[in-house]
């Protein structure tokens, strides 16, 4: 079957396109943006060292799901060299879930540069926490449709006049640094619980070093993604070589995200129901499961 396309724009609402992944993005890189409802899928891949067959679906404009089968060529499935079954490739399956992030809960670029806080985008008080506990009070009891603004990492901010529409859900999943930090209303005068609307709370924990790790490997697949996109905010670090991004990834590390991590995120880790702890490959190597 050959599918033909006169356009495929990566980063785009009205055409979207897969990645090698199946899940909607360009090539590698995955978007926060998802197809509409209704929307199923289905994406071959041939590369090297993987070839990947992926199953996408949108049940609902706020989620996307996709399950994957994949051979990793330079790998061996086993170690047994005298069994047949060992001298084939690697065979490994999984799934991938986009779903609702508290970043589009961050206030918009224009009011943390008023506020001297763009050096605190993504502490507790960059967030309109107000607006997100209004949303997550709306859900909980039972508005049929519900708005979320939507954030952009290409464009490093809010985006204006787009909102995320969720009808009727029957399970809702939010995802963010902040869903199990206490926070204080707009007007100083009441503590938000956002872990009060939560029926189960999993908080996904590595050691620091990992995290500097992912942060920067990261910081380099954005800026390697928006070399021809004037517009992408990771555009700017485009035309340096790679190891001065990745001291400025260090940096920003440093000097924000660190920081972060130990005044802010870190406390919250007890208050999750579930704690998965992952290596260095992303797998899960400890489970901590609260007593209910």
């Amino acid at each position: 079957i050959l599918l033909f396309t006169d356009k495929v724009l990566g980063d785009s609402f009205k055409y979207n396109s897969y990645n090698n992944y199946g899940i909607v993005g360009l090539i590698h890189t995955p978007t926060a943006r998802t197809y509409d409802e209704g929307v199923h899928g289905i994406t071959l891949y041939n590369g090297t060292p993987n070839q990947t067959v992926t199953l996408s679906a949108n049940p609902f404009d706020w989620l996307e799901a996709s399950f994957f089968y994949t051979n990793v060529e330079d790998r061996p499935y086993c170690y047994d060299f005298t069994s047949k079954i060992c001298s084939q490739d690697f065979k490994d399956k999984g799934f991938n879930i986009k779903l609702l992030t508290t970043d589009g809960f961050l206030y918009p670029n224009s009011v943390l540069e008023e506020n001297n806080l763009m050096e605190k985008k993504g502490f507790p008080e960059s967030y309109d926490i107000d607006s997100f506990y209004k949303f997550l009070s709306s859900v909980k009891a039972g508005v049929s449709k519900t708005y979320a603004p939507i954030y952009s990492h290409n464009l490093y901010d809010i985006i204006p006049d787009e909102k995320l529409e969720i009808i009727d859900p029957d399970v809702v999943i939010i995802e963010g640094i902040n869903v199990l930090q206490s926070a204080k209303s707009k007007d100083k005068k009441t503590i938000l619980e956002v872990q009060d609307f939560l029926n189960f709370s999993i908080y996904l924990d590595a050691d620091e070093r990992y995290l500097r790790q992912w942060y920067i490997d990261r910081f380099l697949s954005l800026r390697l993604a928006a070399l021809n996109n004037k517009e992408d905010f990771f555009n700017r670090f485009s035309s340096i070589d790679i190891d001065q991004a990745k001291e400025i990834a260090n940096s920003i590390w440093e000097k924000i995200n660190l920081i972060n991590l130990n005044e802010n995120i870190l406390p919250t880790k007890y208050k999750a129901n579930l704690i998965l702890k992952k290596n260095i490959n992303h797998k899960t190597n400890e489970i901590w499961l609260r007593n209910i």
